[in-house]
């Protein structure tokens, strides 16, 4: 038998951006496949102390096994890592598993030790911690489906074996039923959808330094106040009504506080992850502009379906440059594309490797 897990908690549930609908998706494919669904509810305590958190940890790791109970020898589980709930005895569970002759594949959604390594107000203890917990976990699995072949790259230097690690390429990215791909004009003008946190984000500021550009913007936490003159604020929706609301000839992809790079803690992930944002906009036929050291942007070269450039003032330019036929080309990339994403083929292809 082959089964997934699907961990719940009391959390809000209509959240405005896509922490949760990359899992849903993922379940939803696994289900697709005939994978049976072993749902772990653990409810979240909020901030605790140490010796709290040791219980609930203890806790989870019980809630866990015993879930897990049925799994026999030859059975498969796919887990989505990280776990949303505490449990630092997860490398424990996995090598108990292995031990029984159960087949257990991890699939990353974050790797949150390359997102630590510019966190100014992580102390070395935590990112020590951090990194032994990833590790245990990694090493513990059969088989642990990695972002792209950078993040493959990053797991082999941090000894987890090169058999054990398949690439994913890219998120699939499910679409409404009711979704149909909008003709497209080319035009100096970019989405930037996802989290407009200015933390996350902080590059909007300098939005107006980027001549003849216009930006749409969609997202949860962000100020009105602070809206560039060449930008327009369309508010947040849920994820599956915002492919219906996008406008925009192509979607950007880009993290940091600077139009000139993508740098810091956010910025400097995406030399090895998978931004959602990248499927949403080719799901929804849209060309993507990214950064020319994004860990995705070999996969837009490869696939034709957007612009890549190492600072956004290069950005009204390389639009320039384009004619209407190489415009047309690219849109039709970004179907074939599409089609994939939205039924699940990079997930059902990296689970048959």
């Amino acid at each position: 038998m082959r089964y997934f897990i699907t961990e719940r908690k009391p959390t809000e549930k209509n959240m405005k951006n896509a922490a949760n609908k990359a899992r849903a998706d993922v379940e939803a494919i696994l289900e697709q496949e005939g994978f049976q669904n072993i749902e772990i509810v653990i409810p979240f305590k909020g901030k605790q102390s140490p010796v709290q958190s040791v219980v609930e940890n203890w806790k989870n790791y019980g809630i866990w096994k015993k879930k897990l109970a049925i799994l026999e020898k030859g059975d498969e589980l796919l887990v989505q890592f990280p776990l949303m709930s505490k449990n630092i005895l997860a490398s424990k569970l996995l090598q108990q598993l292995a031990a029984k002759g159960v087949i257990v594949t991890l699939l990353i959604h974050d790797l949150e030790s390359l997102r630590y390594i510019n966190r100014q107000s992580s102390g070395l203890k935590d990112k020590l911690r951090i990194q032994f917990e990833e590790k245990s976990v990694l090493k513990a699995s059969t088989k642990v489906i990695a972002h792209n072949p950078k993040m493959v790259t990053y797991l082999k230097e941090q000894g987890v074996s090169p058999q054990q690690l398949v690439s994913l390429e890219i998120f699939d990215y499910l679409l409404p039923g009711d979704f149909e791909i909008k003709k497209q004009d080319l035009a100096k003008e970019a989405i930037i959808a996802g989290n407009l946190d200015a933390s996350k984000v902080g590059y909007l500021a300098s939005l107006e330094s980027i001549p003849g550009m216009h930006f749409q913007l969609y997202g949860a936490n962000f100020n009105e106040t602070m809206a560039p003159n060449n930008a327009t604020y369309h508010g947040s929706f849920m994820p599956e009504d915002l492919p219906h609301h996008l406008e925009g000839s192509f979607g950007l992809v880009w993290d940091g506080e600077t139009i000139n790079t993508c740098s810091g803690m956010y910025g400097d992930y995406l030399r090895f992850n998978n931004p959602h944002k990248t499927s949403l906009y080719l799901s929804c036929g849209i060309p993507v502009v990214i950064w020319k050291e994004a860990a995705l942007a070999d996969f837009v070269n490869e696939h034709g379906v957007g612009i890549v450039v190492a600072d956004l003032k290069d950005l009204p330019d390389a639009i320039a440059d384009l004619s209407q036929d190489d415009y047309e080309r690219m849109l039709l990339n970004t179907k074939q594309v599409s089609e994939r994403l939205t039924k699940g083929y990079y997930l059902k292809a990296a689970l048959a490797k």
